[in-house]
């Protein structure tokens, strides 16, 4: 199965990405149609961080397509993805809310990062104390050994972080729930079954 987005024009060129399911190492060709001109063609093989991290393929299926110079919007283009086994398939393009969903989950995405890390940091460090208070309980059973003081206040911390950590993942959660609700076509009331 072909699939991908195109995402944003930047400075002459359409930016996105296309990978097919079916064949993981396949580079798709792409076109990029404005009615029936073609207005640009190239190869999704350039490596993108997020496409790495979500696991498209190898990361290498992005493409950086260079238009012709009377494109200036996104406004009546075509983007198609061909493979040489399965055929083609028309991108969807990015709207505007796209591109304020991916810029939250990229800010977010950063910042959930960071603290994960800083937290990980931290454990491994009480871990690595803890374990040599155990060695040296282990080397001298006789004698008491005293974990450091700062410890208990460590994993109240730890403690802490991770609550928070929830309650910023849930209201991310209830932002995306939102966003969501707002972006879906509104239902129209059925009038006798007919409107």
């Amino acid at each position: 199965m072909l699939t991908g987005r195109a995402d944003e024009l930047v400075d002459g060129k359409l930016v996105g990405w296309a990978f097919n399911e079916d064949n993981p190492d396949e580079h798709l060709v792409i076109r990029v149609m404005y009615g029936q001109q073609v207005v640009g063609s190239g190869v999704a093989n350039i490596e993108r961080v997020d496409l790495v991290d979500a696991e498209i393929g190898k990361g290498d299926h992005a493409f950086h397509v260079v238009l012709a110079p009377h494109i200036t919007s996104l406004d009546g283009l075509m983007v198609i993805a061909q493979s040489v086994r399965s055929g083609e398939a028309p991108l969807p393009i990015a709207s505007s809310d796209d591109r304020k969903i991916d810029t939250l989950f990229h800010a977010f995405g950063e910042q959930y990062d960071a603290a994960i890390q800083q937290l990980k940091e931290e454990i491994d460090s009480l871990s690595e104390q803890v374990a040599e208070q155990i060695e040296a309980y282990q080397a001298r059973p006789a004698q008491s050994v005293d974990l450091p003081e700062n410890v208990a206040d460590r994993l109240i911390a730890i403690e802490s972080r991770l609550d928070a950590t929830e309650v910023f993942i849930m209201r991310i959660d209830e932002s995306l729930r939102k966003l969501t609700a707002e972006m879906s076509p509104k239902k129209r009331k059925r009038l006798f079954g007919i409107f």
